[in-house]
């Protein structure tokens, strides 16, 4: 995700979720923080971890499921499917390895910025 055309912000991101240091709701609880974790992602609320929230909720399902059927790629379940299936087999010197990344990127941003929408502003 250290390209030129990722944001750094965006890039700081993924880095942090790539190695779990995200702020989710069982992050937090494994720190001793006690919390009720209830995701924002789904009709039925489940835990909110870091895969759940970004691939195996229902929006991160949906929203993985057309982009692997529209780019022909295998769909992803958490982040080592994200690279094995999409990021290990592409190439960043084309224009589709170019897109695919920034749709990976792009994707997992927007997820991380409607949930805290929803959970912060209501």
């Amino acid at each position: 995700f250290w390209n030129a055309f990722i944001p750094t912000r965006i890039a700081f991101f993924l880095w942090k979720a790539v190695f779990n240091a995200i702020s989710v709701d069982t992050n937090i609880q494994q720190r001793g923080i006690s919390l009720a974790s209830k995701c924002t992602c789904c009709s039925n609320p489940n835990t909110e971890s870091l895969d759940h929230l970004l691939f195996q909720g229902e929006v991160g399902t949906n929203i993985w499921d057309y982009f692997s059927k529209a780019l022909n790629l295998s769909t992803c379940w958490d982040m080592p499917s994200l690279f094995a299936n999409w990021l290990g087999k592409i190439n960043l010197s084309n224009q589709f390895g170019m897109v695919t990344t920034a749709i990976a990127a792009l994707t997992l941003w927007n997820i991380w910025l409607s949930r805290n929408s929803a959970l912060f502003a209501g």
